[in-house]
C-alpha cells in the first residue's frame, strides 16, 4: 500500500477532530504533481462517502485554489472546438484534463463561497467533461446553472450519461434537455463511455450512429436494445479500425438494465441483426 493510500485509511478512521495532521500530511504530499491526482482522488471518494465534509478543507482551501489556477491556466489556451476530439484525446492535455476533473468534481463538497468563482471558470471552458464536472458542482451546492450549458453538456456522447446519472442522484431530473435523455440517445453515450474504458478501446469513439432497435426481455422487462456503428478516433500511431458494431440497453425508466458489448467486428462483416444477435443472443421477448 502506498503512503497516500496508508493515509487515506487512516482517515477513514479517525473522528473528526483528529484529522487535521492527516490532512496536512496528505495535503503535503499533494504539493507534488506526481502525487496530486491520487490524493485528490482519494479525497473525492471519502467527500462522496460522506467521510470528509467541507469544513476538514478549510485549512487547506489557499493551496487548493492554487491548484485550481495552476491547471486552469494550462488549460484554458488548449480549448477548442467541443466537436472535435482530437485535442481531447491528446496525451499532452490528458492529464491535465484529469486533474482539472477531479478538482471541479471535489469543489462541490467544499464551501460554496470560496469555490463558485472556479467553477464558473471550468463551466466557461469547452471541455464537455469539465464543464460537466463544473455544472454537477454547482448543482449540489445548489447554484444556477444557465439551460444552454447544460445542453452543450449533454450534446457529448462522452459525459451525456453521467450527466443523466448525476441528475438522477441529486433528484434534478427535470433540468435533463429533453432532447438527450431519450432512451436511444443514453444509450449511444453509455456504449461511449464503456469503449472509452481503459481496457476496451480506451478514447470515445469519433462517431456512433444507431443504426437499429430490437426488442429484449431483461429480467422479466420487454424493452428496445440498441444497435450502433462507431467509428475508432485514429491515433498517431495507429489509424483505427474503421465502423465497428456494438450494443446498449434497454432501459427501464432512465436507468440501465442491460450491457453494453462489442467485439469490435467491421460494420460490413455481418448484417444489423445478425450483429444484434451474435453481440446480444437475443431478438424479442423469448431467448
Amino acid at each position: 500500500m502506498g503512503e497516500v493510500d496508508r493515509l487515506m485509511t487512516e482517515l477513514r478512521k479517525l473522528p473528526v477532530d483528529g484529522r487535521g495532521s492527516v490532512m496536512a500530511k496528505l495535503m503535503e504530499l499533494a504539493g507534488d504533481g506526481d502525487s496530486r491526482t491520487g490524493v485528490l482522488f482519494g479525497w473525492l471518494r471519502l467527500c462522496t462517502k460522506g467521510v470528509l465534509k467541507g469544513e476538514d478543507f478549510e485549512p487547506h482551501l489557499p493551496t487548493l485554489l492554487s491548484f485550481w489556477r495552476d491547471v486552469y491556466g494550462q488549460a484554458r489556451p488548449m480549448q477548442r472546438s467541443a466537436s472535435e476530439l482530437d485535442w481531447m484525446i491528446d496525451e499532452e492535455y490528458f492529464g491535465i484534463r484529469n486533474r482539472a476533473g477531479l478538482l471541479l468534481d471535489l469543489m462541490g463538497y467544499l464551501p460554496v463561497r470560496q469555490v463558485e468563482d472556479c467553477l464558473r471558470e471550468g463551466l466557461s471552458l469547452a471541455d464537455p467533461r469539465l464543464k460537466l464536472f463544473a455544472a454537477l458542482s454547482l448543482l449540489r451546492h445548489s447554484q444556477y446553472v444557465d439551460p444552454a450549458g447544460l445542453e452543450m453538456i449533454a450534446a457529448s456522447h462522452e459525459v451525456r450519461i453521467v450527466l443523466w446519472e448525476e441528475l438522477r442522484r441529486l433528484k434534478m431530473e427535470p433540468l435533463m434537455p429533453q432532447r438527450w435523455s431519450a432512451p436511444e440517445e443514453l444509450a449511444a453515450s453509455d456504449l461511449s463511455r464503456w469503449v472509452s474504458h481503459e481496457m476496451e478501446l480506451g478514447v470515445p469513439p469519433e462517431e456512433i450512429e444507431l443504426m437499429g432497435r430490437f426488442p429484449v426481455s431483461v429480467e422479466g422487462y420487454t424493452a428496445d436494445a440498441y444497435l450502433f456503428r462507431f467509428r475508432e478516433y485514429p491515433k498517431p500511431w495507429e489509424p483505427g479500425e474503421g465502423w465497428m458494431a456494438g450494443t446498449a440497453g434497454p432501459f427501464r425508466d432512465g436507468e440501465a438494465i442491460g450491457s453494453c458489448w462489442s467485439a469490435f467486428e467491421q460494420w460490413d462483416s455481418l448484417s444489423p441483426k445478425e450483429h444484434f444477435i451474435k453481440l446480444h443472443g437475443t431478438v424479442g421477448g423469448g431467448g
